[in-house]
């Protein structure tokens, strides 16, 4: 069964765009005690944590069709570059790159990405009103992805802890490092 993958951004943004708002209606009593930074940390909490389900979701479903899995941090990040990024985003991920197991992904263009501005004004402007915003951002968009690649390297990597980060470069790169180091 194929999903359009114009139908799948849309929902998965629309969810994003419900959490942005859901975390602000919330919290409004941080706002008036000028506590941006709790507001901001709730709301990439919870997307984060709905990335979470999502990865879980889609890697138990991507993993009935795979025959045999490893486990290693290589076949991780292999399944991850080719079947996650295949099913999440119509296209597998432009490169990765290993050191120490640590894993370099980059996208380019990252399409949930496209259409925002280069930098992320709901971090970065003047305060309340930055914050009080209910529309969604790049980091609100890496937030819930980082979410995503946690619940799927949870469950590919055996609940092994992996550090995960993402950020966007000025040339629209999307560069996503997983560190399978324990410590």
């Amino acid at each position: 069964m194929q999903v359009s993958e114009s139908a799948a951004t849309s929902l998965n943004l629309e969810l994003i765009s419900y959490l942005c708002k859901l975390s602000n209606n919330g919290n409004e009593s941080a706002l008036e005690q000028d506590d941006i930074n709790t507001s901001a940390s709730i709301r990439g909490q919870m997307l984060e944590s709905q990335g979470v389900l999502v990865g879980l979701r889609i890697t138990e479903r991507l993993l009935t069709r795979e025959p045999l899995f490893s486990g290693s941090p290589t076949d991780v990040c292999r399944f991850i570059g080719n079947n996650l990024w295949k099913a999440m985003f119509s296209k597998r991920i432009d490169s990765i790159k290993m050191s120490d197991n640590v894993f370099h992904f980059r996208d380019k263009g990252h399409r949930w990405l496209e259409g925002f501005p280069k930098a992320d004004e709901l971090m970065t402007n003047n305060g309340e009103s930055a914050a009080k915003s209910d529309s969604i951002g790049r980091k609100d968009v890496l937030k819930y992805i980082i979410g995503v690649l946690k619940g799927s390297t949870h469950l590919l990597y055996n609940g092994q802890p992996v550090s995960i980060r993402a950020n966007c470069t000025a040339d629209g790169d999307t560069h996503f490092v997983l560190s399978f180091n324990s410590g």
